[in-house]
């Protein structure tokens, strides 16, 4: 029985992630280390598939709106209004 070909697949590097993001690579860094963001250690190196920071960015995308909707209850609950202004 043959064994089906192998297909790689993308991964980005440190510096590629910190360069896309705009911050600096001990970002990338500290999110791969609190187990944040997967990574597979090559060397000194790490690389991080696609699958994987696709996942990383959704989990942000979802973690930054929530927070931004706690900021507008929060204010609306402290000027005992409502966000329609009634």
């Amino acid at each position: 029985m043959s064994k089906p070909p192998f297909t790689a697949a993308r991964t980005y590097t440190v510096a590629q992630l910190a360069a896309y993001l705009q911050v600096c690579t001990k970002t990338i860094r500290r999110f791969i280390n609190r187990g944040i963001l997967p990574a597979h250690k090559l060397g000194r190196d790490y690389r991080i598939t696609e699958a994987d920071f696709q996942t990383f960015l959704a989990h942000a995308r979802r973690r930054y709106v929530l927070s931004i909707m706690s900021c507008i209850i929060l204010i609306f609950s402290q000027t005992g209004t409502t966000p329609s202004g009634q």
